[in-house]
């Protein structure tokens, strides 16, 4: 790090220091992690504004919201990259493996419906978000892509079949998030699966991946289980994507989960809003 490699060099030497700028001494005691946004240009790059060395900053903290600065991974940058006019882009995950045939599927495609709506009660049916839809099972499907939430509230979303692969839809899901317009949408995963994933340690890399990339672009995450099975591996993926998890027993609690979350959604999407 710079604040050892400088001061710490010359101090050990017994020279003294040939910066004599108070701004470019202090620049060396910065943080020097660096947002890798392509909207910077090579000549004016940003930086982590906190000391080297500082503690993980929480994204919640009061810091994060001032005008211009964003929270990713832990850094503080006096940069922003997201829409700051309340407008989302809800991308739904759905597990559409064989064990979701039937009722549950039904039960499913209602809460996202029950979402929809209590997105349009909340905001209107003309409020500017669109929405996207991904099914997976052995193999993840694009089912709508950045479509006008009208268009979409009560669609009827196909089912697959098959084996449960979260690779498959977190796959997809980078796709639209790749397309998506961050400075006018922000975007909000929510990934539901009923099941154990045909491997530990599917979707761990590509959350990663997703964090790493859309973070800055104030992604919110949302994650659901449906039923009485082990979510260790959602659980994990949750941590993984730094998102809420949230567990459904019955269709009565997935219906509420749904709707819960879709009013976290509007009030957060609402605080953006009012302090960017």
């Amino acid at each position: 790090m710079d604040e050892v490699l400088h001061e710490t060099y010359w101090k050990t030497l017994g020279w003294e220091d040939p910066v004599s700028s108070a701004a470019e001494k202090a620049a060396f005691k910065l943080c020097p992690y660096k947002c890798d946004a392509s909207d910077h240009t090579a000549d004016a790059p940003s930086y982590c504004v906190l000391d080297a060395w500082h503690d993980v900053m929480d994204k919640h903290d009061p810091r994060g919201q001032q005008p211009g600065h964003t929270i990713v991974q832990g850094h503080l940058f006096a940069c922003k990259h997201f829409s700051s006019r309340g407008l989302s882009h809800h991308i739904f995950v759905l597990d559409a493996s064989g064990s979701m045939n039937g009722s549950p599927w039904h039960t499913l495609t209602d809460a996202v419906h029950g979402y929809l709506q209590e997105q349009v009660h909340k905001k209107g049916v003309d409020c500017g978000d669109i929405v996207s839809i991904i099914t997976f099972s052995s193999r993840g499907v694009i089912v709508f892509e950045g479509q006008p939430m009208a268009n979409v509230v009560n669609v009827q979303i196909p089912f697959q079949g098959q084996g449960t692969d979260f690779d498959s839809g977190l796959r997809c899901a980078v796709e639209l998030l790749s397309r998506n317009h961050h400075d006018k949408f922000a975007p909000v995963l929510l990934f539901f699966s009923d099941g154990y994933p045909n491997t530990t340690n599917s979707g761990v890399y590509l959350a990663d991946h997703i964090v790493n990339t859309f973070e800055r672009n104030n992604l919110m995450t949302y994650l659901v289980g449906f039923g009485n099975m082990n979510f260790v591996c959602l659980e994990q993926l949750a941590i993984r994507l730094k998102g809420a998890f949230h567990r459904a027993i019955s269709d009565i609690d997935l219906l509420d989960t749904f709707k819960a979350i879709s009013v976290s959604v509007h009030l957060r999407s609402g605080l953006v809003a009012n302090t960017a």
